[in-house]
C-alpha cells in the first residue's frame, strides 16, 4: 500500500494514476467515499474516485488535503497486499468493500491498514463483480 502513487493530470486539471508495467486499467468509478486507518490508528478520509486495475486498486480524492500531519491525495492497495476482503451491505446505508492491507515499513510500525471504499451514490452492481473477478485472479496467481 501506498498513500503516494504516481499521478499526472490531465488537461483539465484532474488528477490520474500512472499505470505500472504490464498494468491495465479496468474500470473507474467516481462519488467514492474512502477511509483507512493506519496501524498507528490515524485515520484518513476523504470523497474522490476509485480505478480498479490487473493489479491494484487506486484511490484518488477529488482534493488533497492534509490529514494527521500528511498530505492525502491518493492510496493504492496492490491485490497481492489485500486480505480479509469483503463486501457490506447494511440494511440502512451505503454499500461497501472493506478489508486489510500489508503497511509499508515507512507507515506505523509495519502491521495492517484497514480500508474501506463507500458506494454512498451506487455502483456496487458494476465494481463488484470486476472486484471479485481481479479477487480470483490473485489466488489463482498465488497458487
Amino acid at each position: 500500500m501506498s498513500f503516494k502513487p504516481e499521478l499526472f493530470e490531465d488537461e483539465k486539471g484532474k488528477k490520474l494514476p500512472l499505470a505500472n508495467e504490464n498494468e491495465l486499467f479496468i474500470l473507474q468509478r467516481a462519488k467514492i467515499t474512502f477511509q483507512c486507518k493506519t496501524p498507528d490508528h490515524a485515520v484518513f478520509k476523504s470523497k474522490g474516485r476509485i480505478y480498479c486495475t490487473t493489479q491494484r486498486i487506486i484511490f484518488v480524492a477529488e482534493k488533497g488535503v492534509t490529514q494527521n500531519g500528511c498530505y492525502f491525495e491518493a492510496f493504492e492497495i496492490p491485490l497481492v497486499k489485500m486480505t480479509d476482503e469483503k463486501f457490506n451491505q447494511p440494511i440502512f446505508g451505503a454499500c461497501s468493500i472493506s478489508g486489510l492491507v500489508a503497511a509499508n515499513v515507512d507507515v506505523g510500525d509495519g502491521g495492517n491498514c484497514s480500508w474501506k471504499i463507500t458506494f454512498a451514490n451506487g455502483g456496487t452492481g458494476v465494481v463488484l463483480p470486476v472486484f471479485l473477478r481481479l479477487l480470483e485472479k490473485r489466488k489463482k496467481k498465488g497458487d
